[in-house]
């Protein structure tokens, strides 16, 4: 090869190595931003749930009379159904939430036990979760939960 032509592969080979080498820089930095930024979301959900209590107030739409808790702590869920209190494991990951089986006490529950058993039901079979103005409402394939936290249920007394 000629001293020439070599000059010119080598400055092409030099220049498209520069750009290719750049992109790549630029591509990892965007990807490096988004993971970052979900993990902050998820870190920002996963606090905001845990870190209250709340106060069921629609079961599928239909609103709530009677005082239904739930609490979150690092690794358990716990609360008053309609007359049991009850608790479970759990998981978050991202927007999802797996409740382990829920123990319950055995109070007898006359008037709400349908209620109860409805709650129980669609809270162990939750499979997501969604963090909206202060609302938490919990997804199943048998239907929603929603709740407000407990304060501001206070708020409004």
């Amino acid at each position: 090869m000629s001293p020439g032509i070599y000059k010119i592969f080598r400055s092409k080979f030099s220049m498209d190595y520069q750009s290719h080498l750049k992109s790549a820089c630029l591509f990892l930095f965007i990807i490096l931003q988004l993971a970052c930024h979900s993990s902050k979301i998820e870190t920002e959900d996963k606090l905001a749930l845990t870190s209250s209590s709340w106060i069921l107030y629609e079961i599928q739409g239909v609103h709530v009379e009677v005082l239904i808790s739930l609490s979150f702590d690092s690794l358990k869920v716990s609360g008053m159904g309609v007359c049991n209190r009850y608790n479970s494991s759990y998981q978050i990951s991202k927007n999802r939430i797996q409740f382990e089986p829920i123990m319950a006490t055995k109070v007898g529950c006359r008037s709400n036990q349908k209620l109860e058993n409805q709650f129980f039901d669609l809270l162990s079979s939750g499979h997501r979760f969604k963090l909206l103005d202060d609302r938490l409402t919990i997804i199943s394939k048998k239907g929603t939960l929603d709740f407000h936290p407990a304060t501001y249920v206070l708020d409004k007394k």
